[in-house]
Formats: C-alpha cells, structure tokens, sequence
C-alpha cells in the first residue's frame, strides 16, 4: 500500500483501538466466471457491514470491477450525509496495452471538506530481467489515464462542500491510496531467499525488492510513502500449505516478491 501525502501516512501509522470510519476491500484475479456483485444500489438498499458491535454500522460507498480486479469502500452509517462526489473508473493496460487482465480499478470520494482517492491494481507479472521496467510504465499509464470528471463546486456554500474544485487526478486529491497486487519481485535467486527467509532477515529481502529499487531511483511512485514491510515474502505458496513454491520441496520454482 503506497500513498504520495506524508500526512496521510502519519496518519495511517496511528495505533488507534477505536473503530475506523471506513473499510476498504480490494481483490486480484477474481473468477470472471463467477463475478463480484457490483450493482449499484441506493444507500437503502446497501447491506450494513457490522465490524466491531451492533452499534458500528456501515454501508456500501462505492464498487468497481474490472476482469478480475475489485474494490469496494464502506464508510460508518453516519458519515454517509456528509459525503459527495463518489466517482468510479477502471484502467485496463493488460494485453494489446487496453485490455482488462491487467490495469487498475479506481473510487474518489469527497468526505465533509477532503477528497479522497483509491486506486487497485494488478500489474504484469514475470521474472525476466527487465519486467520491473514494464510494471513502472503500467503505474504511469494509469496515472496518466485515470482521470475523474471535472466537478466546479466554486459556488456552493461551505455547508455543501469545500470551496474550489474536485480534482480529476489521483494524485490531486487530499488523500490517495494505491493499493492491490504489483507483481515486484525480489531481485536475489530462490536460495538466497529461502536462506534469509529461515533468518528472519526481513531487512536484507526488502533491500532487493524491485519496487523499492525502482522507487529509489526515481522511476516509479516518485513522492509516494509506503509502510514499514517487516514480514516475510507472501507469495508464493503451494495451495493450501505453509510452504513456500520452490524450496526444494517440489518441482516448481518461481520468484517471490513482497506484496504491497
């Protein structure tokens, strides 16, 4: 989970044991044979999602599907009145550079006076040298082609919403949250990995993680923040075990990345 407003991430690093105002959902690889259900509903007919107690009621902001990449935002009951501006796209950048096996799924919200962005997304895969290169221009593309419909709020009261206008760019909102599966691997042979992975050696995997590196370098996510990774790989394991594909254990080998 990246994000570009050092505010955001301060805020997102607070322990806070009360129950969150919204709950997002984002989902990879979906069956398309058996789709999420994404019909639009009004606010009544939304089913109410209780997280902590009875008393914590929340319902449905917003959905959006794309082949097999899903989000979907609930906000608390309460804050739905002050809240405006809901808009959804989607961004295929898969095969033929438009189609949806790979793109992004996007919702943008305005909560009383903040604009709020969330972005999921499932970029290309493989281990071939160079492919990092790939999956940082699939990042470019959808930033460059998520754009939001022009909303002028410049003549509404303060009551209604802020003052000025909706920005239709990710990155342009308030807040921007880009979440989902971005296929970086770790740059180190299988043996290597499954050695730090016995030591614990979180720090080490992560300093060869391409997404980091590309980061870095300033080729990708230039001004984004992203939380502290101190867990181990979480990809790839074999269906239904704790163990890790290409440990030794079986004939697949593949290359792991941390999932962000």
């Amino acid at each position: 989970m990246l994000w570009p407003n050092s505010q955001t991430f301060e805020w997102l690093q607070q322990e806070d044991p009360k129950p969150h105002d919204e709950v997002h959902e984002w989902l990879d690889e979906v069956n398309e044979k058996r789709p999420v259900d994404i019909s639009e509903q009004k606010v009544s007919d939304r089913p109410a999602l209780s997280v902590v107690d009875e008393a914590d009621e929340y319902v449905q902001v917003g959905c959006k599907q794309l082949v097999g990449i899903y989000i979907s935002v609930w906000m608390r009951e309460s804050l739905w009145s002050h809240t405006n501006h809901v808009e959804v796209l989607s961004i295929g950048c898969g095969a033929l550079g438009f189609l949806g096996n790979k793109g992004a799924v996007c919702l943008r919200l305005q909560l009383y006076h903040t604009s709020i962005c969330f972005v999921c997304s499932h970029l290309s895969s493989g281990e071939s040298k160079g492919t990092e290169r790939r999956r940082d221009a699939e990042v470019a593309d959808i930033l460059n082609r998520a754009v939001f419909s022009d909303i002028d709020t410049s003549d509404w009261t303060a009551t209604e919403s802020f003052i000025g206008a909706m920005p239709n760019t990710v990155v342009g909102h308030d807040v921007s949250i880009w979440l989902g599966d971005l296929n970086y691997r770790i740059n180190l042979d299988n043996e290597v990995i499954h050695d730090a992975i016995q030591r614990m050696d979180w720090e080490y995997l992560f300093a060869a993680e391409q997404l980091k590196v590309q980061k870095e370098a300033g080729l990708v996510f230039e001004g984004w923040h992203e939380g502290t990774i101190d867990f181990p790989p979480t990809y790839r394991f074999r269906i239904n075990q704790n163990t890790y594909c290409g440990d030794g254990t079986g004939p697949e080998v593949i290359s792991m990345h941390l999932s962000v």
